[in-house]
C-alpha cells in the first residue's frame, strides 16, 4: 500500500510531516538500545540504534505512547519516497481526544494542518514507513453518531476531524485503530489519504526512565 502524496503535502513536506508523526523538533538524536524491558532508550525492540528528528505523544490500542520519527528532506526529492527496506503502516489522524498532541499550524502554501492526534495501527518492533489518513465523518454520520472538532479554514483535511463515535449506548474515543476501522465499515467514518510522512515508531511510556 503506497498511496501517492497529496499535492500540497509534496510541496511543503517538512511542515506536514512534522505534524504527521511527531510535536516539536528535538534535534537529530542517535539513541542506543540496551534491548531490555524498562530501558530508557527510545529505540524499538528490534533496533539497536535509532536516530530520530522529532518526538511527541500518540495512541496505540487506546494507550498513550511516545512517537519518534525521521522526516523526509524536502530539498532531496529521493528522500520523499518510503523505503522498501521498512514495512508499511497506516497512521490515522483524528481530532484531538483532549489536549492536541499536534497543534494546528499554517504551512507555506497558506493551507492549515488541523490540530490532531495520531493513532497507530500496529505495534512497532522496528522502523515503519508511515502513511497518514485523516479520519472524518462518513456517509451515515450524524450529530448523534459522530463527534468532531471544529474545522479550521483552509484545512488540508477538507473536513472536520472526528474524535468519538457512538457505539451502542456510549461514546467511544477514536484512539484505537480497531474502533476507527469499525466506524469506517459502518459508514460513520471515512478516511482521506494524506500520504507518506516519514519513518517512525513508538514506545510505551514505561520503557523510559
Amino acid at each position: 500500500m503506497l498511496p501517492s502524496l497529496h499535492p500540497v503535502v509534496a510541496m511543503t513536506m517538512s511542515a506536514v510531516t512534522s505534524a504527521l508523526l511527531v510535536l516539536a523538533p528535538v534535534g537529530s538524536t542517535l539513541a542506543e538500545s540496551s534491548g531490555s524491558e524498562g530501558s530508557s532508550s527510545p529505540c524499538p525492540p528490534l533496533v539497536t540504534t535509532c536516530p530520530y528528528d522529532i518526538s511527541r505523544p500518540g495512541w496505540f490500542a487506546g494507550i498513550q505512547v511516545i512517537q519518534f520519527a525521521r522526516l523526509p528532506n524536502p530539498a532531496d526529492p529521493s528522500s520523499l519516497a518510503p523505503s522498501p527496506e521498512r514495512p508499511d503502516t497506516n497512521i490515522y489522524l483524528v481530532g484531538n481526544i483532549s489536549t492536541p498532541f499536534s497543534a494546528q499550524q499554517r504551512i507555506p502554501s497558506g493551507a492549515v494542518v488541523p490540530a490532531h492526534d495520531s493513532v497507530w495501527s500496529v505495534y512497532t518492533a522496528t522502523f515503519y514507513n508511515g502513511f497518514g489518513y485523516w479520519v472524518v465523518p462518513g456517509p451515515t454520520a450524524s450529530i448523534y453518531t459522530v463527534r468532531t472538532r471544529p474545522q479550521p479554514a483552509n484545512s488540508i483535511a477538507g473536513a472536520p476531524l472526528a474524535y468519538q463515535i457512538r457505539l451502542g449506548q456510549r461514546w467511544v474515543n477514536l484512539n484505537n485503530a480497531a474502533v476507527i476501522l469499525y466506524g469506517v465499515r459502518t459508514g460513520q467514518l471515512r478516511l482521506i489519504k494524506l500520504g507518506f510522512g516519514g519513518a517512525g515508531w513508538f514506545i510505551f511510556p514505561q520503557q523510559r526512565d
